[in-house]
């Protein structure tokens, strides 16, 4: 087969892209203001599977489903919708194996974020059982909750954050430092 005419075949398991001009005529046929007879420089073109060729001049009705080949959209609304009903489809087809994949990610992370905690020990106290330790931010500036960053399974950047910002304390010395802090601002407890 000729080099030419490879480049404008596609099937379902390799993308093609095409020529700006196939771009322009198929947004133009895809929009209804050009038909296959008006526009003859495209005829003898296909696209579809090697088992089942189509003309381009089909694009605005094989194309544009999800089991044909993909078309450009370069109106940017249709091209999100596309996708968004596209990546639910997905999703809903592979639910199991994301939902497995992402649990096994959030327990590996949560494995290394508890070694990191062995690691450390209250600077008041020296107690360095992990379940005790919390981390205060001596620097207030952009501060965000490790919690909430544990919670939602952001392990690195709680790792960063407890690097870069805080200093562990045990419970008890954390609640007997911001206790004095309140105090020394003048608000009672």
């Amino acid at each position: 087969m000729p080099r030419t005419a490879r480049a404008n075949r596609c099937s379902r398991s390799r993308r093609i892209s095409p020529t700006p001009t196939q771009v322009l005529w198929i947004s133009k046929a895809l929009q209804g203001s050009c038909t296959p007879q008006t526009n003859r420089s495209h005829a003898g073109r296909v696209c579809g599977s090697k088992q089942n060729p189509r003309s381009i001049s089909q694009y605005d009705t094989h194309c544009t489903d999800f089991g044909g080949c993909t078309v450009p959209f370069k109106d940017l609304e249709t091209r999100k919708t596309r996708q968004q009903v596209y990546s639910k489809r997905w999703y809903e087809g592979n639910k199991p194996r994301v939902l497995a994949r992402t649990q096994a990610r959030k327990a590996q992370g949560l494995r290394e974020w508890n070694l990191y905690k062995s690691t450390q020990a209250c600077l008041r106290c020296g107690v360095s059982h992990p379940a005790v330790l919390d981390f205060h931010h001596y620097v207030r500036k952009g501060k965000r909750s490790i919690a909430k960053l544990i919670k939602y399974g952001r392990f690195k950047d709680a790792r960063r954050e407890a690097e870069e910002k805080c200093v562990p304390l045990c419970s008890n010395c954390h609640r007997l430092l911001h206790w004095n802090e309140s105090r020394t601002m003048g608000h009672e407890p």
